[in-house]
């Protein structure tokens, strides 16, 4: 009886033991879970607010524009808030999307490149050698084209005697924007559009975006995702 009893309370701890480690098992993976969740809820927010950060500022900026074109082709300012008008509403449709197709994200940045041209004319030149093969099925964070064209004609200087260059070549990881021209002695060139940018990559994944920036040049590489 007292070896049965041994038996009985030893097997009785042994078990104990295991349902004990059984349930902090599953507390850990429980709390890990919980953490995740909050990390994916917070990383949401700070996309979500850096997302709503890019319409005020389209706004702003090709109103800017269009004021300019009334005055001087009433057609072209047309055509101009046609093209504003179907790029702002891909943004409300992508309002809630992390990232985008990237011949989405290239359709639209051809809609803005267009509506640039409009107003600088031959000042502005284009160079665009991307290869779209190789960009099938890759995803980019949305306006992130916009944003860096964008950003190049904010910097430099653009008129007949000071054109802007811009080119657009990519590899099976990235896409490079490269602008060569005359930068603005006030141009900061991590201002707000790039660090926009590089804070939306930075919840997005571990790839870094790449600048580089010499007297005429500034060449900006994206990883795909």
């Amino acid at each position: 009886m007292t070896l049965a009893f041994v038996i009985g309370l030893c097997l009785s701890i042994i078990f104990s033991l295991i349902q004990y480690l059984s349930d902090l098992k599953n507390q850990h993976f429980y709390t890990l879970i919980e953490n995740e969740k909050i990390k994916s809820e917070i990383t949401e927010a700070n996309l979500l607010i850096l997302k709503n950060q890019l319409n005020p500022h389209f706004l702003f900026n090709n109103f800017n524009t269009l004021y300019f074109l009334i005055d001087e082709d009433t057609e072209s300012a047309k055509s101009f808030l046609k093209n504003i008008s179907s790029i702002y509403r891909v943004m409300l449709q992508n309002k809630n999307n992390s990232v985008i197709d990237v011949k989405e994200e290239y359709r639209l940045a051809i809609q803005y490149l267009d509506i640039m041209k409009q107003r600088y004319q031959d000042t502005l030149i284009i160079n665009n050698n991307l290869l779209l093969k190789e960009i099938a099925g890759k995803k980019l964070p949305p306006l992130v084209l916009q944003q860096l064209i964008e950003n190049a004609i904010k910097h430099n200087q653009i008129d007949k005697d000071t054109p802007l260059e811009l080119q657009f070549t990519n590899d099976l990881d990235s896409l490079s924007i490269t602008s060569i021209g005359i930068k603005k002695v006030s141009g900061d060139h991590l201002r707000s559009g790039l660090q926009n940018i590089k804070k939306r990559y930075s919840y997005l994944t571990n790839e870094k975006v790449k600048i580089v920036s010499e007297e005429k040049m500034f060449k900006v590489t994206i990883p795909f995702i």
